[in-house]
């Protein structure tokens, strides 16, 4: 016969069962909080992933714009390969999908003032936005969990801006001894380089060349040079094309590799703009035999690199001297590259080449 259970006993049963149910609605309570909080932490990682994609895949739209504007393209075409790079990318899955007209903005940045005008009266650089947003042509972007909503909308967080950058550039050329008809080529070399800076079409590049060293070069006209101040001082290349055209086709007077660095470094420390490339082309025809000058060469091309000076060596070689070739590649800094011919001819392809090498930056 079973024992009835006390009274005592029942009352510890009820308590017991009280506590179970409590201890599950707390369960559930803080199971519920949980799992809000992990779907709000997972959304909001999603979210963030997402808006990076879309800073991602405009940097590379920008960029591809004015790699092919730098290469001749007109502005549709270099609109239509921004879309094409940009669809390479993901955004939550999906590929990037842009309005090329209110997305992809191409106008004028000014340095100076770091601000683009899609109004300029030049073209400069591009503006590209990416979005996933109500109305744009990806439409919002689906959450993967979407506790609290099931879509959020996305977007770069700041628009990206590419531009070219301006370049203030020298020539100095270390032609003692050149041919006449050498010098006249180099002469005209130099003035082909200036036509391309023109055609380039940005309002910030400037140029300049160091001059006389020790002595003169014969002139393109046959009559005695007269010596002049070591540098002609950088100048705007858009304005001052024919003045520096008029001066650079009467005469080049030649300098030295040490003391055509140094002279340029001068001219570029007398520069106010700390947002230009600083560019030297040093065409030379070799190296000189007393140590002193190669010595002071060597010195100059290391001060230059520490003032981010890039120089461009040309060397003219008719004597495929692997001397001559080494000395002169070693002085290249920078951005710049080492360019060799055996012809006065090629010169102007070399700068020609030099001056479409523009550089191109994020600038925002």
């Amino acid at each position: 016969m079973s024992r009835r259970p006390s009274r005592c006993e029942l009352e510890a049963g009820f308590r017991n069962a009280g506590n179970r149910g409590s201890y599950l609605v707390t369960i559930t309570l803080v199971l519920s909080v949980l799992f809000g909080l992990s779907a709000f932490v997972i959304d909001v990682g999603y979210i963030k992933l997402a808006a990076i994609q879309a800073q991602n895949a405009a940097d590379a739209g920008a960029h591809a714009a004015l790699v092919e504007m730098k290469q001749g393209g007109t502005l549709s075409e270099s609109r239509a390969l921004a879309q094409e790079v940009m669809r390479l990318h993901r955004i939550a899955g999906l590929p990037v999908e842009v309005d090329p007209v209110q997305d992809i903005l191409f106008g004028g940045w000014d340095f100076s003032r770091r601000a683009f005008d899609p109004t300029s009266t030049y073209v400069n650089a591009v503006q590209v936005r990416v979005r996933r947003t109500q109305g744009s042509p990806g439409g919002p972007v689906d959450l993967l969990i979407g506790f609290y909503s099931p879509q959020v909308e996305v977007a770069s967080p700041v628009p990206t801006i590419a531009a070219f950058r301006s370049r203030e550039i020298l020539v100095a050329m270390d032609l003692d001894g050149w041919p006449e008809n050498d010098v006249a080529m180099a002469a005209e070399a130099s003035l082909v380089m200036l036509d391309n800076l023109v055609g380039n079409g940005l309002p910030d590049d400037k140029i300049g060349m160091v001059r006389l060293a020790s002595d003169p070069w014969k002139t393109r006209d046959g009559a005695a040079p007269q010596r002049e101040a070591l540098g002609m001082p950088l100048r705007v290349v858009q304005g001052d094309a024919d003045d520096i055209r008029a001066q650079w086709a009467k005469r080049g007077d030649g300098t030295r590799d040490g003391v055509g660095i140094d002279t340029a470094i001068g001219l570029f420390e007398s520069s106010d703009d700390t947002y230009t490339e600083k560019v030297m082309v040093l065409v030379s025809d070799g190296f000189s035999t007393v140590e002193a000058r190669s010595a002071r060469a060597r010195d100059m091309t290391a001060l230059a690199a520490s003032k981010s000076i890039s120089i461009y060596p040309v060397s003219l070689n008719r004597s495929d001297s692997q001397t001559q070739r080494d000395f002169l590649a070693s002085l290249t800094t920078g951005l710049g590259n080492f360019n060799e011919t055996d012809e006065a001819a090629e010169l102007s392809v070399i700068l020609r080449q030099i001056a479409q090498q523009v550089p191109i930056s994020l600038v925002q």
